[in-house]
């Protein structure tokens, strides 16, 4: 088993070298410095890394993002394509494969992303079944997020759910509305825009 090593530092340093660290730009143009050894060497750079106070984090290789996951992604899987998030029809030089469950997440095992992969019986980060085409719009706005994404991406596979999606918001807002009438809110809705309407013309005329 192998295991990547990230080391947040401005410079890499010395020692970095011979373990073959290359720089990797993160987020907002910060960067660190990464790289992948066995685990006799993991031992040695985690003692090296204590000793001198750096701040890293270690972890599986099979949670890193692999090189070629996009590559594999469009043999497997050739089309047509759509946006998992919003149903976007999708040319392959404009489609982004995205990770479900995001690479950040599962590295620092934050909100259980790991037991979420395993709870699918998923090893590996890159697994197809974590993969997701996404417009790069919605790729964007999802960014390292989780909750209602892993909902729509779930929902977003079946093509039934698109189907129907029209209808159950068109009634999701007939039922909203209903209940608004049944408790009078509807009226004092109006009531107050047909008021403040009333006022405005006043005001505008100089009549206040």
């Amino acid at each position: 088993m192998r295991y990547c090593f990230d080391i947040f530092v401005k410079k890499p340093r010395r020692f970095m070298k011979r373990y073959n660290f290359r720089m990797v730009t993160a987020t907002g143009n910060s960067c660190y410095y990464t790289a992948k050894v066995d685990k006799e060497d993991k031992r040695k750079l985690e003692r090296k890394l204590a000793f001198r106070g750096l701040k890293y984090r270690c972890y599986e290789e099979c949670w890193s993002r692999s090189s070629d996951y996009r590559r594999k992604y469009l043999k497997n899987n050739p089309g047509p394509y759509h946006c998992r998030y919003c149903n976007r029809k999708l040319k392959t030089e404009n489609m982004v494969v995205d990770h479900i469950i995001p690479v950040a997440m599962v590295k620092e095992n934050r909100r259980h992303a790991r037991f979420l992969l395993k709870l699918r019986h998923i090893e590996d980060v890159n697994d197809e079944r974590n993969l997701a085409t996404s417009c790069r719009k919605c790729n964007d706005a999802k960014r390292d997020k989780m909750g209602i994404w892993l909902i729509k991406a779930w929902l977003g596979n079946h093509q039934l759910y698109w189907s129907i999606r029209p209808f159950v918001i068109f009634s999701f807002w007939i039922l909203i509305l209903l209940i608004l009438y049944r408790y009078g809110i509807l009226y004092q809705m109006y009531k107050f825009s047909t008021l403040s309407i009333k006022v405005f013309l006043i005001r505008l005329r100089g009549g206040v």
